[in-house]
């Protein structure tokens, strides 16, 4: 398939499921290319081809993420520039041979560029789910919350049938603690109370 087909199925499962649902999806693949890291420095078997395809779908979630979210590729350049630009002055200044005026790391500048990625904070939960007539637990629920300066907004969530006696699944123990490692933000697991008391 090349790449004028593969973009044109890409376009298709946006409209198809949605940009909420592939959102998801793409926090999903986000999770698993964690887990294959992990497995390729542990050594498993077949780690590498395991990468390799976590990697495959993650790319192909950056090009969802572009098209959903209208983000260009000027945008994710000048992105790419400027982190390329910010890892190299770190590591010149780790370098006692490299140290000097001209690899001097402004500290001001890069603050100034952080500023607008730091008005965002969020945090991950899991929520009992209840069947409303009989008010059995049918499951657990995932939630991605985004904390704003006076409430928390549920921006992603996924549900996890289970049982009505069945305990938290470790997929979604899993899950959540790669969700809070992806957005770096505290996982309050099962229990929200801090969560909400520090809104109060």
């Amino acid at each position: 398939m090349n790449g004028d087909k593969q973009h044109a199925v890409w376009r298709e499962s946006i409209e198809k499921y949605g940009k909420e649902t592939q959102s998801i999806v793409c926090m999903e693949e986000c999770s698993e290319l964690i887990k294959a890291v992990s497995k390729r420095l542990r050594g498993k078997p077949d780690a590498t081809d395991n990468l390799a395809e976590e990697m495959a779908d993650v790319i192909i979630c950056l090009y969802l993420l572009k098209e959903m979210y209208d983000i260009t590729d000027e945008q994710l350049n000048e992105w790419i520039a400027r982190k390329t630009a910010r890892q190299s002055k770190r590591m010149q200044a780790d370098d006692p041979f490299m140290e000097g005026e001209d690899t001097e790391m402004n500290a001001a500048e890069t603050d100034k560029r952080t500023l607008p990625m730091a008005d965002t904070h969020y945090a991950v939960s899991i929520r009992s789910i209840y069947d409303a007539h009989t008010d059995m637990l049918k499951g657990y629920k995932l939630i991605l919350w985004e904390i704003q300066e006076i409430a928390l907004i549920a921006v992603a969530a996924r549900d996890y049938p289970t049982g009505m006696l069945d305990t938290i699944p470790q997929q979604t123990l899993d899950d959540a603690d790669a969700l809070a490692r992806i957005f770096q933000c505290k996982n309050y697991r099962n229990d929200e109370t801090e969560m909400w008391n520090e809104q109060d």
